[in-house]
């Protein structure tokens, strides 16, 4: 059913089924090796701590538009804390949710050449790409969104997806091996 609702946000319960545009985001943790900020090397891929069969149901990772090492990320510490005011969360969520409303993936699609990439790549790209547009530059509406703007949050975009196919490279080096995302702004 969760395969089903990442695929096309659909999902049936008996005779009833529902839609809904809600993203997913997974957490968790893999042990690293923090001197070289990378994950231990008993780790085949990235996925392995995920439950079995989940960890290697390829079409499963697959519809996973990015992934976000934390490792990159520096670590939260009392100096990433607000000495003064800061955002309440019920704050944060109202702009989020009020973001939720613009969606950029058709400005996407207008201004980049995919190079036949299949489709799950394109949706996975545009739609991360227009949540880095939303976020980075909330600033901006359809019109005044710069090309360097657009080619910043599609290369970000790339990246993340980028990843995910190394992965799934790992587990089908002859479906996934040697893909590499490539574009073109129009």
């Amino acid at each position: 059913m969760l395969k089903h609702y990442m695929n096309d946000g659909r999902f049936g319960r008996d005779a009833d089924e529902f839609g809904s545009e809600c993203g997913i985001v997974f957490l968790g943790n893999i042990e690293t090796d923090r001197a070289e900020r990378k994950p231990n090397g008993f780790f085949r891929h990235l996925f392995a701590v995920l439950p079995h069969p989940i960890s290697e149901d390829r079409a499963f990772l697959d519809r996973l538009h990015g992934f976000i090492p934390g490792w990159v990320a520096p670590q939260i510490s009392p100096a990433n804390f607000a000495n003064g005011y800061g955002w309440m969360a019920d704050y944060l969520s109202e702009i989020m949710h009020r973001l939720r409303s613009r969606n950029h993936t058709h400005l996407v699609f207008d201004h980049v050449d995919f190079n036949g990439m299949g489709h799950r790549n394109q949706v996975a790209i545009s739609r991360m790409a227009s949540g880095f547009l939303k976020l980075v530059f909330p600033h901006r509406t359809m019109r005044t969104i710069l090309r360097p703007e657009i080619q910043w949050a599609v290369d970000a975009a790339i990246e993340l997806r980028q990843r995910v196919l190394d992965q799934l490279a790992v587990l089908a080096p002859g479906e996934f091996g040697g893909l590499k995302l490539t574009y073109r702004l129009k």
